[in-house]
């Protein structure tokens, strides 16, 4: 079993490549003022540190109609943090460029992180 002066220094180290940043919305179910049932985004985190990273990089892959895109991006951030599945997750980048992608899986728990499979919101180009 590792001690936790080993668990502080492993989360530490990994805390390092958190250059990116994101930002979760869920949809909320709400009541209208008309008493109706309305669907609603909220902000649950926000420029939360993280890392995003892909599993593969492929190209482009076209078809007689559209031009498909694939890849496996994996979002690595705390343990703390609890992300929906349906969640809208929007990443930038050190550059300031933002991706949005949708959680598509539960999370692979590791002793000082976790990491959440990705999908593209925008699959096509």
């Amino acid at each position: 079993m590792l001690s936790q002066v080993t668990l502080v220094s492993l989360k530490k180290s990994i805390e390092k490549t958190y250059w990116h940043k994101c930002t979760v919305i869920n949809f909320e179910t709400y009541i209208k003022a008309n008493k109706s049932t309305g669907t609603r985004e909220v902000t649950v985190i926000e420029d939360r540190p993280c890392k995003l990273s892909y599993s593969s990089l492929s190209v482009a892959t076209e078809s007689e109609t559209v031009t498909s895109i694939t890849q496996v991006p994996k979002l690595f951030i705390d343990l703390d943090v609890k992300i929906k599945p349906g969640s809208r997750i929007i990443i930038t980048d050190q550059q300031g460029r933002l991706s949005e992608y949708k959680n598509s899986g539960e999370p692979g728990v590791f002793l000082v992180h976790q990491e959440i499979p990705l999908k593209l919101t925008k699959e096509w180009a």
